[in-house]
């Protein structure tokens, strides 16, 4: 993506509707929208612990409080972009992504979100690990300017996985390297 792409980005980052799961209704049904998405395209097994997949466990994790949730809607009403996250002590945190696989066809939207829930996150936390089961992953890891903690096998569902971690100042060098300052 050019600097005309990055311009875009940056200007579509204000205006990107973020909401924060507070058990509503409306985000419950979004939430089991989400979760039955997530398992026919198969993402389910990519971006949840195994022992999270289940309707109830997965339901649990957000409504309990211990898993925050916040998550970008399209136009149809359902979650299209989301991130959360457990504290793991004081200023860290563990964070998951996904993205719609609709929704990766628009990258300068997909984008903007995605900066903007990173934003949100780095409002929380110094410093956000992720793990990944994607060897594919790596590489946008590294752009996004997270380092690789370590290589585990056969852990996540007999699958190995990377473990991540992404420092805030990290962070907002990659955005002011796209797009020459750290949006509001």
């Amino acid at each position: 993506m050019g600097r005309r792409g990055m311009q875009k980005v940056k200007e579509l980052m204000p205006e990107v509707p973020i909401e924060i799961y507070t058990g509503t209704p409306q985000q419950s049904l979004r939430l089991l929208y989400w979760w039955l998405e997530l398992h026919e395209t198969g993402d389910i097994k990519h971006v949840m612990f195994p022992d999270s997949q289940g309707l109830g466990d997965f339901i649990n994790l957000f409504q309990s409080g211990s898993c925050k949730l916040a998550f970008g809607v399209g136009e149809e009403g359902k979650i299209k972009v989301a991130m959360w996250g457990q504290q793991g002590g004081p200023g860290i945190g563990f964070v998951s992504y996904w993205m719609s696989k609709s929704f990766r066809q628009h990258p300068y939207e997909g984008l903007a979100y995605t900066f903007r829930l990173y934003q949100l996150v780095f409002g929380l936390f110094d410093v956000i690990f992720g793990v990944t089961c994607q060897e594919g992953m790596q590489k946008v890891h590294e752009k996004m300017g997270y380092e690789l903690v370590g290589e585990f096998p056969r852990i996540w569902s007999g699958e190995r996985w990377w473990l991540w971690k992404l420092g805030r100042d990290d962070f907002c060098a990659m955005l002011i390297d796209l797009l020459g300052e750290v949006p509001k």
